[in-house]
């Protein structure tokens, strides 16, 4: 659900955040504040310019954004898949109902 997907996009923000402080040599904090990480996980912004808006200044913006469009990339696979497999169970449990109904096995559903 959302809270998941709310998780995991904070997930790897937090996760560019310690790469990124490693590869510049600072403390993650120094790169974003947990508040600003927490609002990019919120506002899920598209844009660098949205990012910017967000509060960030970081020169490593354009990495943070390819973390993002991967995890929308992925989220929405997800939830296609998640969409069909509710729908393969609805066909399925119809046709379970369908054969509940032909009960004397002849096939015409009215179970006489």
């Amino acid at each position: 659900g959302e809270a998941e997907a709310l998780d995991e996009v904070l997930r790897r923000v937090l996760e560019w955040r310690a790469t990124t402080a490693r590869e510049v040599g600072v403390a993650p904090a120094a790169v974003m504040a947990e508040h600003l990480a927490r609002r990019v996980a919120y506002a899920r912004p598209s844009t660098i310019e949205a990012l910017r808006d967000v509060g960030l200044r970081s020169a490593n913006l354009p990495a943070l954004l390819n973390t993002l469009r991967t995890w929308r990339i992925e989220y929405a696979q997800h939830s296609s898949d998640a969409t069909l497999a509710e729908d393969r169970r609805m066909d399925d449990k119809e046709d379970t109902n369908a054969l509940a109904l032909d009960n004397d096995g002849d096939g015409d559903g009215d179970g006489d």
